[in-house]
């Protein structure tokens, strides 16, 4: 028997799995980010966690989420062509505000992904063809990957891969 609670109002466009594997995120075009326990020793039945201390609210679609190595920050992109990096301790959140919200894409922003050398530095592939590399600490670009043929819907960050 399988046990799926999914209380998004529209497609799920991605999930992450904490450095724990004890929560799971995922992001929707209902413009959340939800957070779900996975229960423990019963790996086929997700929980949603209680209080509702487990939603990210977002003004448009968010096309990606991901969790830092650490386990204690998220990142979610958004079709509003930015960026946000909430706090997450033990998957509870601090929600009323991300801890930071990056601009600087021209287009909707459908992926990204954290350095596993460096917590502070963050990646994005959006719509506008572009990688960006973030200091989300410092609330500042970094650098622009341009070229691409289409829409960049998937970036990863492998171990050495910032070195700046």
């Amino acid at each position: 028997e399988t046990l799926t609670v999914c209380d998004h109002q529209d497609d799920v466009t991605s999930i992450s799995f904490s450095p724990t594997d004890e929560i799971l995120a995922s992001s929707s075009s209902d413009s959340t980010v939800r957070l779900w326990k996975v229960s423990p020793g019963r790996e086929d039945r997700l929980l949603p966690l209680p209080e509702s201390i487990g939603i990210f609210p977002h003004p448009r679609a968010v096309g990606g989420v991901t969790w830092s190595g650490t386990g204690l920050h998220i990142a979610t992109a958004c079709d509003d062509q930015s960026v946000r990096v909430w706090h997450a301790q033990g998957g509870r959140s601090r929600m009323a505000t991300p801890a930071c919200v990056l601009h600087g894409h021209s287009g909707a922003v459908w992926s990204c992904a954290f350095s596993p050398d460096r917590e502070e530095v963050l990646a994005s592939g959006s719509a506008d063809r572009t990688v960006r590399l973030w200091d989300w600490r410092g609330r500042r670009a970094l650098g622009q990957l341009a070229g691409h043929a289409d829409w960049v819907t998937a970036v990863r960050c492998g171990p050495g891969a910032w070195r700046g």
